[in-house]
């Protein structure tokens, strides 16, 4: 009698147990461990940086074209959004999962904006992503989606179109695939669409170390982008300095401080891949370094006064 034997392939980790190893032998600055993502393929993990190296070109282009600002500040050694404005601290620490979808891009002008409006106009508003997701993309502004986006583009919307809460209009984009804009709340949700939209006023970017400080020291949170390499999924604790592993692509976060641990400076970073992940959500990186070029140009904008 004839026997069949079933053939099972598995994928490899985005971080084996081996660089998990290494990363944790070569350096004390940060911890490295298993977690949701390092055991995914690559092919999931990559698609959650959702901007191009071709778009990450056009932001240094962009941001070497402009003249550098003259200082104003003095800036102090830490520094961190949550203690200027207190009253916004459930607001800064909402971490978010942005699933399979490419939008880190709107999360981290989401959460940008939702920062902000509480630091600026005193009100709990949180941003809808998927708002800027799938009708972002929808629009003349044609920001991106699922497959990926402009973080520049996300703040022009805001302010010509208007964002939606994410009561109004909850996430749902768990896959690759962008669903399309409905421009309507959801069922049994109180305000219509066009009543529960906030507007930005203005936007800008922040090129350096320095003009970033600056600006969160000023107006709050900004966002950020960074190129990624395969070691920061299994990310825990520290601070992060690249150790090892190829470029997996760049990334869209928010940024709401700064400090310095072990004499080593960095920044505070508020991630999109769920609070499951790093720490509760969150993660450092070496700063003034241009460590993952962290600190070419970062983007928000002022919410409109009501």
């Amino acid at each position: 009698m004839a026997t069949f034997m079933s053939v099972v392939s598995f994928a490899e980790p985005t971080v084996s147990m081996k660089m998990i190893q290494e990363i944790n032998s070569a350096q004390k600055m940060w911890r490295a461990g298993v977690n949701k993502l390092t055991v995914k393929d690559k092919e999931v993990t990559h698609g959650l940086l959702g901007i191009s190296l071709d778009t990450f070109k056009q932001a240094q282009l962009m941001a070497a074209s402009k003249p550098l600002k003259q200082s104003e500040l003095l800036v102090p050694d830490a520094f961190d959004v949550r203690d200027k404005w207190p009253q916004c601290k459930k607001v800064v620490e909402d971490i978010r999962d942005q699933g399979n979808c490419g939008s880190c891009w709107a999360f981290g002008a989401a959460e940008t904006m939702s920062d902000r409006e509480c630091m600026h106009n005193n009100i709990t508003h949180f941003y809808s992503a998927q708002d800027i997701t799938s009708c972002g993309n929808n629009t003349l502004a044609m920001c991106g989606g699922c497959t990926g986006g402009l973080p520049w583009c996300a703040f022009k919307y805001w302010i010509a179109y208007g964002v939606v809460s994410e009561a109004c209009y909850p996430y749902n984009s768990t896959g690759s695939k962008t669903p399309e804009c409905v421009r309507q709340c959801k069922k049994g949700y109180s305000t219509a669409w066009d009543k529960d939209k906030m507007f930005g006023d203005s936007s800008d970017d922040f090129v350096g170390e320095q003009q970033m400080q600056e600006e969160i020291m000023k107006n709050g949170s900004i966002e950020g982008m960074m190129v990624v390499y395969d070691d920061l999924y299994s990310y825990k604790s520290g601070v992060y300095k690249h150790v090892t592993g190829g470029i997996a692509g760049a990334h869209a976060i928010k940024i709401v401080g700064w400090g310095v641990e072990d004499g080593v400076k960095y920044w505070t970073i508020a991630n999109s891949w769920g609070a499951d992940w790093g720490d509760h959500g969150f993660f450092k990186i070496v700063r003034g370094e241009q460590e993952c070029a962290i600190e070419t140009v970062s983007f928000a904008g002022i919410p409109r006064k009501l």
